[in-house]
């Protein structure tokens, strides 16, 4: 059942590019149009379940030509509408940060934010194509997020095993020592329980369940490997093949370009311009509109026309792959 909004009286004629906008939630999206020319439309709320974005739609293409919209979180509470949209033919522009000085001007609601999400397509202001999350490479996405927990969760257990082994019985410690890892967790998955309620049981005991907690996740471990691997071969099948490319750099790659590939295009130019490594425009730097720049350190070091030095750290990739 919808959520009632105040009704707006504006209209728009069925011939008119209108624009949509939805603030995302777990329960309820919020949705707002707008006209070309900016003009808020209506808003009303929407459940988060296949009829609800039914509803959405028919709502929206209610006030004319639906071509675009922009979606508030598209990787997470927005994701399976993005996927509606795009099976609708919609172009879903992603919309991560909402506007700072419209916010402080009109306050903070659902509607509000709606609606400056669509303004902000609108403006130009967000450009990233949201990924359509419906291909391989979704897949892929998925199993390396799942063998990624489950490597920290072994390494977890293993040290765990290892701090418990430190301070056992001596006798049992002994019987131990020497061992590489996969031997040692094989022969504590093999230790029988001994009899009472003493440290010592419990260390016998605490080693048994952790190094067959161990062995539980590397076989899930492996299960997930062999499951990324196929889903690379169904998409991109000559990546594996590259010198230095294993299944989890492959994936990082593939969950960087989503499956629409062609989103780069504006998403690789944010990234460039957020590290700062494009280029220098020779109009600027020329001095052909805004005159010679000063004899800075950083002129007389990089040139006129080259490339600005600061390395790419860890966290603008991070941040690139999460778009």
């Amino acid at each position: 059942m919808t959520q009632q909004s105040q009704p707006c009286h504006n209209t728009a004629d069925q011939d008119e590019q209108v624009l949509l906008g939805v603030d995302t939630h777990k329960d309820v999206h919020v949705a707002a149009v707008i006209t070309s020319t900016g003009l808020l439309l209506d808003t009303r709320g929407f459940p988060t379940t296949r009829e609800g974005y039914r509803q959405l739609l028919c709502w929206a293409r209610a006030f004319g030509q639906l071509e675009r919209a922009g979606v508030e979180c598209t990787g997470s509470y927005g994701a399976a509408l993005t996927r509606c949209l795009h099976h609708e033919g919609v172009t879903v522009t992603e919309v991560n940060q909402p506007d700072k000085a419209a916010r402080r001007r009109h306050g903070k609601s659902d509607s509000i934010d709606a609606a400056a999400a669509a303004r902000a397509v609108l403006s130009g202001r967000a450009t990233a194509t949201a990924k359509t999350t419906d291909g391989p490479v979704e897949t892929v996405r998925l199993f390396k997020m799942a063998k990624s927990s489950a490597v920290k969760c072994r390494s977890m257990a293993i040290n765990q095993l290892k701090a418990v082994l430190v301070a056992a019985e001596p006798t049992l410690r002994e019987s131990l020592a020497g061992l590489s890892n996969p031997k040692l967790i094989r022969r504590c998955s093999q230790l029988r329980p001994a009899s009472g309620t003493g440290p010592q049981a419990a260390s016998r005991h605490t080693l048994r369940l952790l190094a067959r907690r161990i062995l539980h996740f590397t076989e899930e471990i492996n299960d997930l490997t062999a499951r990324i691997s196929t889903a690379i071969d169904a998409c991109a099948p000559k990546l594996l093949e590259l010198y230095g490319v294993g299944p989890d750099t492959a994936a990082a790659l593939l969950t960087a370009a989503g499956d629409n590939p062609d989103r780069l295009a504006s998403a690789l130019t944010a990234y460039v311009r957020r590290v700062g490594v494009g280029t220098i425009g020779r109009a600027v730097t020329s001095g052909a509109t805004h005159g010679p720049l000063p004899d800075t350190p950083w002129k007389k070091s990089c040139g006129p026309l080259s490339i600005r030095p600061r390395p790419v750290r860890r966290h603008d990739v991070r941040r690139l792959a999460a778009r």
